[in-house]
C-alpha cells in the first residue's frame, strides 16, 4: 500500500458556539404541541394562538412553531421534482399540509409574524449526501429561516426537522429532528450555505468553494462529538491501493470502540484499524479500486462523515 502525504491542517474545526439550547429543555413543550395535533381546517392565527398559549417568551413561541410545522407538514416529493407544481401559498399549504423547503420557510415566517417575531426567509444551497461533494449548483435549491430575539439572530430549518425522503421512490418519512432549531451556525454552514453569506452568522464565514469541496458531515453532526478533521477537501485522489491518513479530533472524553467504513454499493460496514492519541483518532482510508465513489465513515456504528474517492488506474 502506498501512503499519501498530507498536511496536518485542521479543517471542519468547530468552536462550538452555543445557541443556548439545552438537551431536553423543550421536552414538555414538544409534547404539548404534538398533543394539540394538526388542527385541520383551522386558520393560521388560531393554530398559532393555540400552540403558543403557554409560551412565556419569544424563544419558546418560536420552538412551538418549529414543532408544529415539523410535526404536521409533509415534504412534497412530487412538487420537488415538478417545479411548476410547488405550492408556496400559505393558505393552501395549511389546507394540503404538504410543502417543499420554500413552503416550510414561508409558513414558519407567517406563524412567527402572528406573534410579532421578526423572521427572515433565507435562500441558499444544501447538501446532505457524499456524492454532492465537489458539485457546485448554479441556483439556490433550499430555503430556511432566521429569527431575531432581542437583536440576536438564530437559525432554524423546519423542513429538515420534519423527516427524510427517498429520492428514488419519491416518498417522505416523518421523523422529528430538533437539531435544526437554533443550531451552531458554524456547523450548520457545512450543509446550509446562504446565497447571502451574512446569514451564516459568523465572523469568518465559509467561502462557496469551502462549502462545496469540504468533507460531508453525516447523521446528527450538529450535536456530534466530532470537532475537526485534517482533510480540507472531501475528494480524495490517488491510485488503486493508495491510503489517505485521516485524523479526527473529538471532544474530550469521547470513547470510540469501533471505526468502520462503507464504500458505495457495499451493504456491510468494514471495520478499520485505528489508534488514539489524546482526543485524536488516526486511521488510514484505503482506496481499493479505480473509479469515483463515495465512502462513509462510522464511529461507534453512527455515520459521521463522507468522502469521495477519485481513483485513477496506475500507469504501466
Amino acid at each position: 500500500m502506498k501512503y499519501l502525504a498530507i498536511a496536518l491542517l485542521l479543517f471542519f474545526s468547530f468552536t462550538a458556539r452555543s445557541q443556548n439550547v439545552n438537551s431536553g429543555e423543550f421536552n414538555t413543550l414538544d409534547s404539548v404541541v404534538k398533543q394539540i395535533g394538526p388542527m385541520k381546517g383551522a386558520p393560521l392565527f388560531d393554530i398559532v394562538d393555540s400552540i403558543t398559549k403557554t409560551c412565556h417568551d419569544e424563544r419558546t413561541c418560536i420552538r412551538a412553531i418549529y414543532d408544529w410545522v415539523a410535526y404536521n407538514i409533509s415534504y412534497d416529493c412530487i412538487g420537488y421534482h415538478h417545479k411548476g407544481q410547488q405550492n408556496t401559498n400559505v393558505g393552501e399549504l395549511l389546507q394540503n399540509r404538504t410543502a417543499t423547503a420554500e413552503g416550510y420557510a414561508l409558513l414558519f415566517k407567517a406563524m412567527c409574524e402572528r406573534r410579532h417575531i421578526t423572521c427572515n426567509v433565507i435562500k441558499g444551497y444544501a447538501r446532505n449526501v457524499g456524492k454532492n461533494i465537489g458539485k457546485s449548483k448554479k441556483k439556490p435549491d433550499h430555503t430556511w429561516n432566521a429569527v431575531n430575539i432581542r437583536n440576536q439572530w438564530y437559525l432554524a430549518d423546519a423542513c429538515w426537522a420534519a423527516g427524510t425522503t427517498n429520492a428514488k421512490k419519491k416518498e417522505f418519512y416523518p421523523a422529528f429532528n430538533d437539531s435544526y432549531f437554533f443550531p451552531d451556525p458554524e456547523r450548520f454552514a457545512f450543509t446550509h450555505y446562504p446565497a447571502n453569506r451574512k446569514w451564516q452568522l459568523q465572523d469568518d464565514p465559509l467561502t462557496r468553494s469551502e462549502f462545496t469541496w469540504s468533507p460531508m458531515p453525516l447523521g446528527d453532526y450538529i450535536n456530534s462529538d466530532l470537532v475537526a478533521t485534517n482533510q480540507r477537501k472531501g475528494v480524495l485522489r490517488g491510485k488503486p491501493g493508495d491510503c489517505k491518513r485521516i485524523i479526527l479530533t473529538l471532544k474530550d472524553g469521547t470513547k470510540v470502540s469501533e471505526l468502520s467504513l462503507q464504500y458505495k454499493d457495499e451493504p456491510l460496514l468494514k471495520k478499520t484499524t485505528f489508534y488514539v492519541v489524546g482526543n485524536e483518532i488516526f486511521f488510514d482510508l484505503e482506496m481499493p479500486k479505480k473509479g469515483k465513489y463515495p465512502v462513509q465513515l462510522f464511529l461507534n456504528s453512527e455515520p459521521v462523515m463522507a468522502f469521495v474517492c477519485e481513483v485513477k488506474k496506475k500507469k504501466k
